[in-house]
């Protein structure tokens, strides 16, 4: 499906989603024997889960990785999520057009201009995979993917991203202090009720590429951590 979609598309979208997704295997027969049904979570007994890049906009599927625990570690990196989305963005480099094409997003100070970027991937491109983004895209994920390896090898390729981060893998170097990491017990009146309390935002420009880590405490804990993809 991944293949086809890719086929068929002129340009892909500037903005890509990376999130699982599960499927479930009850055993072979025929429909209404009711062994097969709805998946009300992610854990199931029988089955199986994929990790998936598709297009913010519209679901149209561009890479994937089937989740298990037998990946190779790259660019030093060993959590399960940040070795799935490594291995994506190495999946798609290859669908990047060249420099002769402009960026599908503007040029950001103190960042170089589009294509001058370093290319620290070493892979070597797939010269079967037809070319469908006109730049290096954004990637939205949650926590399971994001901590500060996984934000350097994104930066120091050019690529962008947004996404939460866990109380867990905060920024190294700044005192946890700092940052906002206050988990409130089950049941806790104050995580019934909006807030917005402290806002902190750390900013750091170095190797080429911007990295802004938001955090704050609302109904719970929240950090936001992005790469080259702020404007200002």
């Amino acid at each position: 499906m991944v293949f086809n979609c890719n086929a068929i598309t002129k340009f892909a979208e500037g903005h890509q989603t990376v999130d699982e997704t599960t499927w479930g295997h009850a055993g072979f027969a025929e429909a209404g024997t009711g062994l097969a049904g709805r998946l009300m979570n992610k854990k199931v007994n029988k089955g199986g889960q994929i990790t998936i890049m598709t297009d913010s906009k519209r679901f149209r599927p561009r890479a994937f990785i089937h989740r298990h625990k037998l990946h190779e570690p790259k660019a030093g990196m060993t959590r399960r999520g940040t070795i799935e989305l490594c291995q994506l963005i190495r999946d798609i480099d290859s669908m990047i057009i060249e420099d002769n094409e402009p960026s599908v997003t503007p040029p950001m100070p103190p960042l170089p201009p589009p294509g001058t970027t370093s290319r620290l991937i070493t892979t070597p491109r797939d010269p079967t995979k037809k070319k469908i983004f006109r730049g290096k895209p954004i990637i939205t994920a949650d926590n399971f993917f994001f901590d500060d390896k996984m934000c350097e090898f994104i930066g120091e390729n050019g690529y962008g991203s947004i996404g939460t981060n866990a109380r867990n893998v905060l920024p190294k170097g700044i005192d946890k202090k700092y940052l906002h990491g206050e988990k409130h017990p089950s049941g806790c009146k104050y995580s019934k009720v909006a807030r917005y309390t402290k806002p902190i935002v750390a900013v750091k420009d170095e190797g080429g590429y911007q990295r802004v880590h938001i955090s704050f405490q609302s109904t719970n804990a929240t950090n936001i951590t992005t790469v080259n993809c702020l404007l200002s």
